[in-house]
């Protein structure tokens, strides 16, 4: 029964086209995203189905919105290639569903994203190379609105595909986390990662004009950097550089503060809400942006110093904090190792 059941379900999925009732497609996205010897009996059937369906989806598919611009996509091509990499980010979603996203194997998750990323850096290619060909094409040139559309059409899959980034990474933190024994230094460096994603987003086209976006990305940027010094400073106080775990420590709880406030503005929240984040992937995000979830956080660090710090051997004054400095982890000489709170 196991190995014919995806096979009704293809017939089935005809036969709804067939009336005008094949909805979205989002059974044959299901089935594409399966494994079993039926679906790779069914494999070049699916993908032929895919490729009509989003092809007939294409033709009343003419724009997308921007930073409060709505950007007509008039290349058949480019948009074959943003519904390709959407459905893929649908796929994700329904496969990480189950269970939870952070319990998912690490092997499994991390193929899932990288089929989706892989999709998103294809429709990437495509509108690239078509805002190259508007930039020599003499006659293209003169339309320096056709060249904008393109231009936003870029940065649009480029947001898309580093949100998607921010989430995965997310993902690795509260897998970290559920680690025995758990390594700070590993979460520092997946910090790292999410505040250089962030820090892309804002310098992309129109964000800087578009407040409610750029709130929301200035709010995500102080969190990750919150968060990043509270795992620093455990960092040095597992080497017993009991000053600088003391001074970060203090730091981390003014950066969640200052992250928590900015959290908490009615504009971050209605772009919160415009991103409509309700789905497993997003939850692990949202424990680590969201104003309760920093609210939480420094009261955490808080704890977190008085017990690491309470009753422990404190160091001399050589070991003073330099905040301007870089810290170079996975070393073994504890001295060698110099503080660095906003990366």
């Amino acid at each position: 029964l196991e190995e014919i059941e995806p096979s009704m379900r293809f017939c089935r999925y005809h036969l709804e086209r067939f009336h005008d009732e094949a909805g979205d497609g989002g059974d044959l996205l299901q089935l594409a995203g399966e494994s079993g010897v039926a679906r790779d009996l069914l494999s070049a059937k699916i993908d032929a189905a895919l490729a009509e369906s989003r092809r007939a989806v294409a033709q009343s598919f003419g724009a997308v919105e921007w930073c409060g611009h709505e950007v007509p996509i008039r290349s058949e091509e480019i948009r074959e290639a943003v519904l390709a990499a959407r459905d893929e980010a649908s796929a994700l979603r329904a496969e990480l569903r189950e269970g939870g996203a952070a319990s998912q194997p690490s092997e499994k998750r991390a193929a899932a994203f990288d089929k989706v990323f892989i999709a998103y850096n294809e429709a990437l290619r495509v509108a690239r190379l078509a805002v190259q060909a508007a930039k020599e094409d003499e006659l293209m040139r003169l339309s320096a609105a056709r060249e904008d559309e393109l231009e936003r059409v870029v940065a649009l899959m480029t947001y898309e595909k580093l949100a998607l980034t921010l989430r995965r990474n997310a993902i690795l933190v509260e897998t970290l986390r559920s680690k025995t024994p758990f390594k700070p230094e590993d979460a520092v460096r997946v910090f790292d990662s999410l505040i250089a994603n962030a820090r892309e987003m804002m310098e992309l086209r129109d964000v800087e004009n578009y407040a409610p976006l750029r709130a929301l990305l200035c709010a995500q940027l102080s969190a990750f950097r919150a968060h990043r010094c509270t795992f620093l400073a455990e960092v040095y106080a597992e080497l017993r550089r009991i000053r600088d775990a003391s001074a970060l420590y203090d730091h981390a709880i003014k950066l969640g503060k200052d992250a928590a406030e900015a959290a908490s503005t009615e504009i971050v929240g209605g772009q919160r809400a415009a991103e409509n984040r309700d789905d497993c992937i997003d939850r692990a995000l949202g424990a680590l942006d969201s104003p309760d979830a920093l609210e939480d956080l420094c009261g955490y660090t808080s704890r977190l110093k008085t017990r690491r710090l309470s009753g422990a051997w404190i160091e001399n004054n050589e070991f003073a904090v330099d905040v301007n400095s870089r810290l170079t982890l996975g070393t073994s000489n504890p001295q060698s190792l110099r503080v660095s709170t906003s990366p």
